[in-house]
């Protein structure tokens, strides 16, 4: 047990500030970033500082993604693979936004959601997903983006269908979880292009790089595009009227990036670290289910972990899978409770 005064969310008023995400500028979320990470190097020393992959550190803050290669063998795929088949699901992207209703995959995916997923508890109980968790090299990367030993906040695992129409997420946007924060995506299943593939705009995580792609002077602009893109302040800012985080304007973002949108593919245990600020999407598999699940780490008890209704589990569910030390307990300390 961590000791009250010991987490981040005994320190600072976390009704108060998680709200303010999305109402602080883009200077101040950095600011305010920062003084996160000093605060939580009081609380808990970081040992994952970016010695271990420097480069992929420098390449992620650069760039906004970093691929990690294949993180799993074939026969862990095909566990994860099969205990997520033979377990049932909740049709949506996060089972927050679901019915409630767990239901066999073959049925979800045979209904109208374009995706299907899991509870918390559930991705617990899958085969090496704990052990992905708190994987040292990964918290190499995470913890030397964040600043501080990162808090893993969000575990998800999803179906992506095979549909006519595209899901919300199919559509360009960026997520505001956290004053800073990575996802890590893996992939469980064969992504190759048209099956289910992962974008992201390049350098559009930072102020720096929106404004560059915005000032290129070939970048011409036309209707209401040309009063939606004068600076990374305003751009960020588009889509206000679908709830925020930018939906609705696809050709806009394939204009603005259009030299700079990454595709990502690979074979099952395929994994890549995202600062998930900047402008993503997935996309709809033509012809099978894609499996993926996201990992991602920031600094407290989030937007998102409130959005999403988590509640810790119960630690009994990965005792023996992931370490009882003191900065993994702080790490994992808004997903496993004793």
């Amino acid at each position: 047990m961590i000791k009250p005064g010991r987490r981040l969310e005994d320190t600072i008023p976390v009704d108060d500030v998680w709200p303010m995400q999305n109402k602080v500028s883009w200077s101040e979320r950095d600011q305010i970033a920062n003084g996160f990470a000093q605060r939580t190097n009081m609380l808990q020393p970081n040992p994952f500082t970016g010695r271990r992959h420097p480069e992929q550190v420098a390449k992620l803050s650069g760039e906004g993604l970093v691929p990690l290669g294949t993180r799993a063998d074939s026969q862990q795929c095909r566990d994860i693979l099969d205990y997520f088949t033979a377990t049932p699901c909740y049709s949506a992207h996060v089972p927050v936004y679901s019915d409630n209703i767990a239901r066999p995959v073959s049925e979800v995916a045979e209904g109208t959601s374009s995706y299907g997923s899991y509870t918390l508890e559930q991705n617990l109980c899958a085969p090496h997903i704990p052990e992905l968790i708190l994987n040292p090299d990964v918290l190499d990367i995470a913890g030397a983006y964040l600043g501080c030993i990162p808090t893993v906040y969000s575990i998800n695992t999803f179906w992506t269908f095979p549909r006519p129409k595209r899901g919300g997420t199919h559509e360009f946007h960026r997520d505001e979880d956290d004053f800073r924060f990575i996802a890590v995506f893996y992939y469980w299943t064969d992504v190759e292009k048209g099956e289910g593939e992962f974008y992201f705009a390049r350098n559009s995580h930072k102020i720096d790089g929106v404004n560059a792609a915005l000032g290129k002077p070939e970048l011409k602009f036309s209707g209401s595009q040309a009063t939606q893109a004068m600076d990374a302040e305003i751009f960020r800012r588009i889509g206000t009227g679908r709830g925020g985080n930018g939906y609705g304007y696809d050709p806009l973002y394939e204009t603005v990036f259009k030299d700079d949108l990454i595709c990502i593919t690979g074979p099952a245990g395929t994994a890549v670290a995202v600062d998930a600020f900047g402008i993503h999407k997935g996309t709809v598999p033509a012809s099978r289910p894609r499996l993926c699940t996201w990992i991602r780490y920031g600094f407290f008890a989030n937007e998102t972990y409130h959005v999403d209704k988590t509640k810790p589990a119960p630690r009994a569910l990965v005792e023996g899978r992931i370490p009882r030390e003191d900065w993994s307990n702080y790490a994992m300390r808004l997903l496993v409770t004793d």
